[in-house]
């Protein structure tokens, strides 16, 4: 009998005792000023502790429930808005987009970015976007995402920006990957 045979019914004898996914009515809620997950699955049960949980924190301390399935980081106030009338805004270096009926701002310049309108000039689009000073047009289709240290470089909303790794998730890196089926670029472990 060969070793994997021998582990298998040793395998196969402890799956009743193994606890299963976890059964949730809900994907995210708040608990306190964290955002809580519960459709990462079984991995939220093994090794990271803090896996599952999303701390609300910098430009969107507020937790709110948006519905009794979702929550999501807002900022301070939980300032309220109509997605059809807002006018997205670059406020000292960060893009505030109304996002689900409240504003949320992301921290263009702790990812290495500046926050700007539009395309740069005057626009007629008021998008506030973060983008890799000088801003430079890509073309997402055809952009090859590369690292620069811990962070990811990519193609948004057709403007070079820049994904610090390790500000979304301490310990993370930007990882590329090269294997048969081609080349991946993506924040994680070495």
């Amino acid at each position: 009998m060969t070793r994997p045979a021998r582990v298998a019914p040793l395998l196969l004898a402890l799956v009743p005792f193994l606890p299963g996914c976890p059964e949730c009515a809900y994907e995210s809620r708040c608990d306190g000023t964290a955002v809580k997950t519960c459709s990462l699955g079984v991995d939220q049960m093994v090794g990271d502790p803090a896996r599952g949980r999303i701390p609300c924190e910098g430009e969107n301390p507020v937790c709110v429930n948006l519905d009794r399935r979702t929550a999501q980081c807002v900022r301070a106030d939980a300032p309220r808005c109509d997605a059809a009338e807002f006018t997205e805004f670059c406020d000292d270096g960060a893009a505030v987009r109304c996002v689900e009926g409240y504003e949320v701002a992301d921290d263009c310049a702790a990812h290495g970015n500046v926050c700007e309108l539009g395309d740069g000039a005057a626009s007629a689009t008021s998008e506030a976007r973060c983008v890799l000073a000088p801003a430079t047009a890509c073309d997402p289709a055809n952009y090859t995402e590369t690292c620069d240290g811990t962070g990811l470089i990519t193609c948004e909303g057709g403007v070079v920006a820049r994904r610090d790794c390790a500000v979304e998730r301490p310990g993370q890196t930007c990882v590329v990957h090269r294997s048969e089926w081609g080349r991946s670029v993506y924040c994680g472990q070495e």
